[in-house]
């Protein structure tokens, strides 16, 4: 599996999920602040976006298996350093970065599938 930019732009939403969830809350409260400004537009594309990936990554967690739920939860929620994710599932360090791939190349096929893919790549030439 090759990495591609779908693999980092997924990485990036996996590591700041959390903040994902709060961002959002937060713009729904300024949006709510900010009724009476020019912000407002902008407040609700932001809003509705995070909403989306929300709403995408609550399917990938869905579609994962007990195991892969684990290694998001220790890597993406709690933080966890991988030599602390190595010891307590008892793995080899190289089998952490395969499953770490392979987690984020499923997780990436959810949130950007292939139709999706092939419209974006489509536009860039």
């Amino acid at each position: 599996m090759k990495k591609d930019i779908y693999y980092k732009m997924t990485e990036e939403i996996l590591k700041n999920y959390n903040s994902i969830l709060y961002t959002k809350k937060l713009v729904k409260l300024e949006l709510e602040e900010a009724a009476a400004t020019d912000h407002i537009d902008k407040l609700k594309y932001l809003r509705k976006k995070y909403e989306i990936i929300i709403r995408k990554m609550d399917i990938a967690i869905n579609s994962m298996s007990d195991d892969e739920y684990v290694l998001f939860e220790s890597i993406y929620i709690n933080k966890e350093r991988p030599i602390n994710i190595v010891c307590k599932i008892n793995i080899s360090k190289s089998t952490y970065y395969d499953l770490k791939k392979k987690l984020i190349f499923k997780v990436s096929e959810i949130i950007y599938p292939k139709y999706i893919r092939d419209i974006h790549e489509s536009h860039l030439f």
